[in-house]
Parts: structure tokens; C-alpha cells; sequence
């Protein structure tokens, strides 16, 4: 499964150099990566992927072509690592796009199970903010995460938090307890996040915000 959407930004990193085309917006693709890829990438190497086919930004229906690969750090509950994130380009166009795994989020070096258990603790736990930093850095010494970075998740979440939640109308199974105007806000957070919890279980809810919302997870 891949999911297209407009990256704002070119990514830096490891290229072919892109002498032929005036292109500068890069598109992100998030890839549900089954388990053995998943710890590949994790170990540190390159995943040739299957290239994606047909551009979203001109009429060409075939494979995209290889264009490098650039450099991903990545902050997870118990780890820091870096990752190589491949790069291709449409022959046509010129239009370039990254792949990422579905365990990273654009525009964010913590990974998205560090944001979702940093949102866990603030809303279901309902542990005060200033208490989540030291529990992260106790357990990944290189963590470094700060009381700014938490109370920036809290932010862009409860600014979607009814974006969020209206993805949930798209999965039968999910589709219960969608009013949430009865509830407080902190109320409503936490039933959000704990159907967020359930899904994952079976799907990948980063994967499936993109699909069904055409921007990514905690977007400015």
C-alpha cells in the first residue's frame, strides 16, 4: 500500500543530481511495509522497493525511475537510528518523490509510536506534560525530547482531533461513539486515541489518515 500526498519541501540527501528537470516539489509515498522489510530498514539498509508507477502530477502511466536516496534519523521509544529513504522521479515531468515506512511521519524525526504514546500518556494516563520528557529520556538516553516537542503534539492533535476522528467513518468497525459533543475536550481526546490504539491492531492509522485525508498525521 502506498499513499501519495505534496511534500512542501525537497528533501535533502544523497542523490542523482536533477540536471534535466526544473522541478523542485518532492511528493512523500508512505509504504506499509510487511515485518522482515520493516526490520531491514531498521538495521540501517536500503530497501529497494518496487518503484511506484504512474505520476500524480502529469499523464505518464509508467514506473517511476530511481533517483537516489537520502538520509532519515529516527527517534522511537527505545532507539535512535538512521534510515535510507529511497527516491524516484517521473522520466517525464521531472516531479520527484520519496518513499517513506509507515512508522515515520513527514516532517518528524520521532516516530509515529512515540507520538501516539507521548498522546497516550497526556490523555488516557492523564500524566501532566511536564513529567512525559523524563520518561522517554529514561528509557532512550538519545531521545532528547524536550516539554516544547510534547505540548507540540497536543497542539496539532486536538487541532485535527475531528479530522482525525472522522477517519474512522470510513471502517465499519470503527464507526461507533463518533459524537463527541457531549464530551469534554480531554474527554474526547482520549476516546480518540484509544480507537487510534484499536486500530492499529489490525491497519495502520498513519497510513490510512493519508489515504483518506490527502495530508499527513500532525500537519502545521
Amino acid at each position: 500500500m502506498a499513499i501519495i500526498v505534496h511534500k512542501e519541501r525537497e528533501s535533502t540527501g544523497t542523490s542523482i543530481p536533477n540536471t534535466h528537470f526544473p522541478s523542485k516539489i518532492t511528493m512523500v509515498i508512505i509504504a506499509t511495509f510487511n515485518k522482515f522489510i520493516t526490520k531491514s530498514l531498521l538495521s540501517g539498509n536500503v530497501f529497494t522497493h518496487l518503484a511506484p508507477k504512474g505520476c500524480r502530477n502529469c499523464p505518464y502511466e509508467g514506473m517511476m525511475h530511481r533517483h537516489g536516496f537520502y538520509t532519515r534519523s529516527v527517534i522511537t521509544c527505545l532507539q535512535y537510528f538512521e534510515i535510507y529513504v529511497p527516491r524516484f522521479i517521473c522520466p517525464k515531468c521531472g516531479k520527484t518523490y520519496s518513499k517513506l515506512p509507515c512508522f515515520l511521519i513527514p516532517y518528524y524525526r520521532y516516530s509515529y509510536d512515540f507520538i501516539l504514546a507521548s498522546l497516550y500518556y497526556l490523555f488516557v494516563l492523564k500524566l501532566p506534560a511536564c513529567k512525559i520528557p523524563s520518561i522517554f529520556n529514561e528509557t532512550n538516553p538519545h531521545c532528547y525530547i524536550s516539554l516544547q516537542s510534547i505540548l507540540l503534539f497536543k497542539k496539532r492533535f486536538l487541532k485535527d482531533m475531528h479530522k482525525i476522528n472522522n477517519v474512522f467513518t470510513y471502517y465499519n468497525d470503527f464507526y461507533y461513539s463518533m459524537d463527541l459533543s457531549q464530551l469534554s475536550l480531554c474527554q474526547a481526546a482520549s476516546a480518540i486515541i484509544l480507537k487510534i490504539v484499536k486500530f492499529d491492531l489490525v491497519h495502520n492509522f498513519n497510513t490510512e489518515y493519508f489515504k483518506n485525508t490527502s495530508d499527513h498525521l500532525f500537519c502545521k
